[in-house]
């Protein structure tokens, strides 16, 4: 039982020769294969080995990537060991890509594969899908937006997504990964791709996801996510529309927030303020634009007014605010004290928000009274009151803070 390493020797002229290596495997149908070397010297003077391994058998394998340096004559002249992006390579045919970053000089170089010890299991059952592709305005960089999902019946933690770029003859351009955290079982999470504008001749790439977790199930891969690189990206749209479903609610209720025209694969942040503070903090994070543009409806419920506005990830400035007003709640209780005296109790929410208001007593529609609010929101009057039926209900006026409210309206016979 062997398994079969093939080594590639790669010159300033381009490959120029093969030959095989044996070495202990589970399976002689097992083997792996180095594919689409490329190398390139990036603006900063870093020279970069880029290639891929590829598993031809039919269990998965960790693997190394083992470079050999070699002299003007040929000769050995020093080695590395590249990491693989993707700590194991899926059975039939899956592939990682490796770079190595040369700190000698070399005539030519040889790449060989060959297994490698890991104390993680295989795990790449994630879904990759490529859900937008635009510019970022700021860094004038292209971005890949793409979800991850995870297939696994359980939790899985440190999911990562390896890119590899692919140039039109099929050579390795480049590769990275990004870390996507963890995630729940059927969750879904989100990359933002950068991609580096040195890596050299990109007409294709593919993603691949992976983590340490044990998989519930086998861990097997799915196909991975794929594009152009010729892909045109959108321009990033720094003012979509939103729309609130009410502008004017109850406390305690919610709005709908729906956003339309926006960069498919884009992220959006809605961010508010509530007087008498004027400046806008997040409300809601992380909001992903669907392939369509748009939004799917999200409730809140803020506590008193507030002005909200959509905020762009990549955009330096936001959208236009937009005023949802807030209609205190007001509670009345009457408590006979004695005989033609009676106690008015009650209390606003939001409390907090509302310490020290103003709030005022009306019977029979004339105002009596007006006292303040404590920090918890309650209010109380004591009255003297001429016999018969009666009337009473408290009200305030409108503010920096809520809209004006009235409470139910409470009859009783004075005696």
């Amino acid at each position: 039982m062997h398994l079969r390493r093939l080594a590639v020797l790669l010159t300033s002229s381009g490959l120029v020769a093969a030959a095989l290596a044996f070495a202990p495997a589970a399976s002689a149908a097992e083997y792996l294969e180095v594919v689409g070397l490329s190398e390139f010297t990036d603006s900063s003077g870093t020279r970069h080995i880029f290639g891929e391994i590829v598993n031809h058998g039919s269990s998965p394998v960790a693997v190394q990537a083992d470079v050999t340096y070699r002299d003007q004559s040929g000769e050995v002249a020093g080695g590395d060991v590249g990491a693989p992006l993707l700590t194991f390579v899926a059975p039939n045919d899956g592939r990682t890509p490796f770079e190595v970053q040369p700190q000698q000089d070399y005539a030519g170089f040889d790449v060989a594969a060959s297994p490698a010890a890991s104390s993680a299991v295989f795990n790449h059952a994630f879904e990759v899908t490529k859900v937008g592709d635009f510019v970022d305005p700021a860094t004038k960089a292209r971005q890949i937006a793409m979800q991850v999902r995870n297939t696994n019946g359980g939790a899985a933690q440190d999911v990562v997504v390896a890119v590899t770029y692919y140039t039109q003859s099929g050579r390795v351009a480049g590769a990275e990964t990004f870390g996507v955290g963890s995630l729940a079982g059927g969750a879904t999470g989100r990359v933002e791709v950068p991609v580096n504008p040195e890596f050299p001749g990109v007409s294709s790439w593919q993603a691949v996801a992976e983590s340490p977790t044990a998989p519930t199930g086998a861990g097997t891969e799915p196909p991975p996510a794929s594009g152009s690189g010729s892909d045109k990206p959108s321009a990033l749209v720094c003012n979509p529309a939103m729309k609130l479903s009410k502008k004017t609610v109850d406390v305690g209720s919610t709005t709908s927030v729906s956003v339309s025209g926006a960069t498919p694969g884009s992220t959006l942040m809605l961010e508010g303020y509530s007087r008498p503070s004027t400046t806008y903090a997040p409300i809601r994070k992380g909001v992903t634009v669907g392939a369509d543009g748009t939004v799917a409806p999200f409730a809140v419920r803020p506590p008193t007014s507030a002005r909200v506005r959509i905020g762009v990830s990549g955009c330096a400035g936001a959208g236009a605010g937009q005023v949802i007003s807030v209609v205190p709640g007001l509670g009345i209780g009457v408590t006979r004290v004695r005989t033609r005296t009676y106690t008015f109790t009650g209390k606003i929410l939001p409390g907090k928000q509302n310490t020290g208001r103003a709030i005022a007593l009306y019977v029979n529609g004339a105002k009596r009274t007006t006292v303040k609010s404590a920090a918890d929101g309650s209010y109380k009057a004591t009255l003297t009151l001429p016999r018969g039926v009666t009337k009473a209900w408290w009200a305030t006026g409108a503010d920096m803070t809520n809209l004006a409210g009235k409470s139910a309206t409470k009859a009783f016979s004075v005696s």
